[in-house]
């Protein structure tokens, strides 16, 4: 009710009352903490230890208290005398172990953690930080250790072997079903355990099984856990509209379903109703008013509106609420500095330092430093960014920008070029470094590049695939910019590459996968075909690789083992764009192979509007084989009026010879299966014509030019390029 004013008044009412009733002071700081009055709850809270020392809750808002000024040492000294007091509550263990962390004494932290997690294992949120710190200290196999311990020592209890599953499901272990079964053996009437191994069959793309873990037997009516999990299996094989409606159907039913609408939030942002995700968003902060998340949602879209002023005041409160809250910290150092205050950024910098050890972190310092025209200390901390193990790669290209505006493009080259050939560099600088050379159109396999590709583990692994990637996206852009040499130049590249790392492409799956597209890509489609032909006996394979090989086998006139694989695709996990690429793509290799129902199917699960210009025409053209199939349709002489009608519509506003390979293949099949309608014998005979219309008579003009070019070069020569340009060429 944001009745902030009377809670406090009945808050102080209550303690001046009831003095020595340690709640009363935890519910007086907790109405502080909504006031942003962070000296008051403090004081509330010391208050409450001094009636009860050994009440734990107290001691642990009290020590986020003193996180949230900066005091990190008073915070210790707070959980530490809690652990004192009560001994064998976890949760202060646990918070313990956090602010440790925070100060440097790792180690030490780990230790108290895995201590928390022996008293009480059931700290959800204490396994995933266990497997990202020990990973962090070279101990990568320590959580599964400790859950594998904790199974061991209690076989009959279902939440053991959940642990182990979780743990094991996070590396893809086909262990961890099978720990997921002890656990029903156990407890067949938990939730949670359907809802985990749905989860994990979803990891293996087994949807079928993991859809029915949505709806088991033991659960005549499915909680709302389980139907929310239902719509996310949908989300992951790229249904994403289907997947939204479901879920708002469910949260209509269960309104107070937190993760429902953590999730509505997110698919309606990708979807692009940013309304409906502000919505979704405000009912987040309804339920968990305390939670920082739901307005760092609430932040980015509005953003996202140009509301700035909203975003700051929201990104401030989440801040307030928790400054470990790394993303409200980023975004709104983004926006001071879009509006040019250095001080303001420069404070919030700091405490990002003190709160988060990100490389998105280390970035911004980047970007502070350029802008303050600190050449040496921005150049420093970009050298120890490519030293350190990063998640994710594009943090180097942010940095480097911020470098670039600031005219230090040549220094961080050179620089990241040192630190390149040292021994253990960032795994994602060799693929950086491929980057940056190829925005200058160096795409040249140097021998400094040769060595780059052979370097063992993953930077060798992601500098090839982004070459790949280089090769591939540069070929793509050029042809469509009509120029003649620099494909051809680049095709000279591709080959070379594949012909010096033919074992290494050939060995590892993402590899190998980006190699078929790179050849797809290089309209190399025939050595697509053979290349991507094994992916039966690959375990590696995903969606958007199937996706090429089902392209190259449709353009080298192998219909049938396309089928085959798009269907199979089509049951993996995708994103929603390249599901409704598959749906069409199988509706026109469904309906010209006469499997009407199936095709209209595939149609009808993508909103056409949802597609872009390809997919709008595979699906014009299923859409035409469908209507000639129609047993109602009986005069043929208004439907191939229809049908030219409906084929010229869905072409505009080129003639269908100007498109990708895959159109014009799937264009002539629909023209042959068109034709075998009764009635319209004579269709293919328009298809030829439609196909490149007044093109057919530049075409003829052509040949007569011959001793034009021998009597008048220059005129010919003219003539026939603006004929090849105008009526021939792509």
């Amino acid at each position: 009710m944001d009745r902030l004013d009377a809670a406090l008044a009945t808050a102080e009412a209550a303690t001046s009352q009831f003095p020595f009733v340690p709640r009363l002071w935890l519910d007086r700081a907790w109405v502080h903490e909504l006031r942003r009055e962070l000296e008051p709850a403090i004081a509330a809270l010391e208050r409450a230890l001094v009636v009860n020392p050994s009440f734990g809750e107290a001691s642990r808002q009290l020590a986020s208290a003193y996180h949230k000024r900066g005091d990190l040492e008073k915070a210790c000294q707070v959980l530490e005398l809690a652990c004192v007091h009560s001994p064998l509550e976890a949760a202060n263990h646990g918070c313990l172990a956090d602010i440790l962390w925070h100060l440097g004494r790792k180690p030490e932290a780990l230790e108290r953690l895995q201590h928390a997690l022996r008293l009480d294992p059931g700290c959800s949120w204490a396994w995933p930080t266990l497997a990202r710190w020990a990973s962090e200290l070279n101990d990568p196999d320590l959580a599964i250790r400790l859950a594998r311990d904790l199974a061991d020592r209690r076989p009959g209890e279902a939440r053991s072997w959940i642990l182990l599953a979780e743990c094991l499901g996070e590396r893809r272990d086909p262990e961890a079903l099978a720990a997921v079964d002890r656990a029903l053996k156990c407890n067949p009437h938990a939730p949670e355990v359907y809802d985990l191994k749905a989860r994990l069959l979803a990891l293996e793309d087994r949807f079928d099984e993991a859809l029915a873990c949505c709806h088991p037997s033991a659960f005549p009516n499915p909680p709302p856990a389980l139907l929310v999990r239902e719509a996310w299996l949908e989300a992951q094989r790229g249904r994403l509209n289907w997947a939204i409606a479901r879920l708002e159907s469910v949260l209509t039913q269960h309104p107070a379903h937190y993760g429902g609408w953590q999730l509505l939030a997110e698919w309606q942002q990708q979807a692009g109703d940013l309304a409906k995700a502000t919505r979704a968003a405000d009912e987040m902060a309804r339920l968990a008013p305390q939670d920082p998340m739901p307005l760092g949602y609430a932040a980015s879209l509005s953003i996202k509106q140009g509301d700035r002023t909203g975003a700051m005041a929201r990104l401030q409160r989440a801040i307030a609420l928790n400054p470990s809250y790394e993303y409200a910290g980023l975004a709104l150092f983004d926006l001071t500095m879009e509006d040019g205050d250095l001080e303001a950024a420069g404070e919030i910098l700091e405490k990002l330092k003190r709160h988060a050890e990100s490389e998105w972190v280390s970035g911004r310092a980047i970007e502070w430093e350029a802008r303050r025209g600190k050449k040496r200390e921005a150049l420093a901390l970009f050298a120890n960014l490519c030293r350190q193990q990063t998640e994710q790669g594009s943090c180097l290209g942010e940095a480097a920008k911020r470098l670039d505006s600031a005219g230090w493009r040549r220094a961080a080259d050179k620089l990241a070029s040192q630190i390149l050939r040292e021994s253990a560099p960032n795994r994602h600088l060799g693929a950086f470094w491929v980057a940056r050379r190829s925005e200058r159109r160096r795409f040249r396999l140097t021998r400094f590049f040769q060595d780059l590709f052979n370097r063992e583990g993953e930077l060798g692994s992601l500098a090839l695939a982004q070459y790949l990637d280089v090769l591939g996206e540069n070929h793509e852009r050029y042809e469509n910019q009509g120029d003649s040499f620099a494909p051809w130049r680049l095709r000279r590249y591709i080959c070379k590459v594949f012909r010096k790392h033919r074992e290494r492409l050939w060995r590892e799956d993402s590899l190998w996968g980006r190699t078929g597209c790179m050849l797809v890509t290089a309209n190399r489609f025939q050595e697509a075909a053979e290349w991507l032909a094994d992916w039966q006996n690959r375990k590696g394979v995903e969606a958007w690789m199937l996706h090429n090989l089902a392209l190259a086998q449709a353009v080298t006139n192998q219909p049938e083992q396309a089928l085959t694989v798009i269907r199979h695709a089509l049951k993996l996990r995708q994103d929603p764009n390249l599901f409704a690429r598959f749906s069409v793509f199988g509706a026109v290799e469904e309906a010209v192979a006469g499997h009407v129902t199936e095709a209209a199917k595939l149609i009808g699960s993508v909103p056409a509007d949802q597609l872009d210009a390809t997919g709008k025409i595979l699906r014009g053209l299923a859409q035409a084989v469908l209507t000639a199939e129609d047993q109602t349709q009986t005069d043929s002489p208004s439907l191939a009026k229809r049908l030219r009608a409906d084929l010229r519509n869905c072409f505009q506003p080129f003639q269908p010879f100007r498109y990708h390979a895959l159109i014009r293949k799937c264009y002539w099949r629909c023209m042959r299966r068109l034709s075998a309608r009764p009635g319209l014998e004579w269709f293919r005979w328009w298809g030829w014509w439609h196909y490149r219309r007044w093109g057919w008579v530049a075409l003829a003009l052509a040949v007569p030019m011959a001793p034009i070019l021998a009597v008048l070069p220059p005129v010919g020569w003219i003539l026939l390029v603006v004929i090849w340009r105008r009526y021939l060429s792509r």
